[in-house]
């Protein structure tokens, strides 16, 4: 589970966790804009006249599905996720059949999940199998003087290298950098 603002490279971690660990593809579902259509497009479902929609998860063997803004889901889809990440299995959409994946399931937050739990909007069960494996992203401006410096003097070089003239940051600009509060981070 990563949790941070907008803007604070979420989507980044979980690609290079793909990266790091898995072999199969990438796929990304916005738990936000998905809505109603979220369970079919992880989990599949079985359609009229026996037609199957493939889910995320059949398709992603041996890959990563990158479920962003979880906190965003409906009590059945955390309830169904729940199973999945304590059993394994999943079931598309209308049908009974347990189907496994080795599909890595990684999530994404913004904002306290502990309001969202003791709100009633997140399962609490749920929480407790993401605890041990929270990754959080500060926001630029809780990152730190050096993060800055770092990212300004690195954009720098970027950008010198890919126009072919040297670009160089006055300390008046750096000190700026470090006191601007920064919304919407990077």
């Amino acid at each position: 589970m990563v949790i941070g603002a907008h803007g604070t490279g979420r989507e980044l971690i979980a690609h290079t966790i793909h990266e790091e660990s898995s072999s199969g593809g990438f796929y990304l579902l916005n738990c936000y804009h998905e809505g109603q259509r979220l369970l079919a497009s992880l989990f599949g479902q079985r359609m009229k006249k026996s037609k199957i929609h493939y889910g995320y998860l059949e398709t992603a063997t041996n890959g990563t599905v990158y479920l962003d803004d979880i906190l965003e889901t409906s009590t059945e889809f955390q309830n169904a996720l729940l199973r999945l990440l304590k059993y394994k299995s999943f079931q598309r959409v209308g049908e009974s059949k347990a189907r496994e994946t080795n599909a890595r399931i990684v999530a994404s937050a913004v904002g306290s999940i502990d309001d969202a739990v003791n709100s009633g909007g997140f399962y609490k069960g749920l929480w407790y199998l993401f605890q041990p494996h929270i990754i959080n992203v500060p926001t630029l401006k809780d990152r730190g003087e050096i993060d800055i410096l770092l990212l300004a003097h690195h954009f720098a070089r970027k950008y010198s290298e890919e126009y072919g003239s040297a670009i160089t940051i006055g300390h008046e600009v750096l000190k700026l950098f470090t006191k601007y509060d920064w919304p919407g981070n990077v």
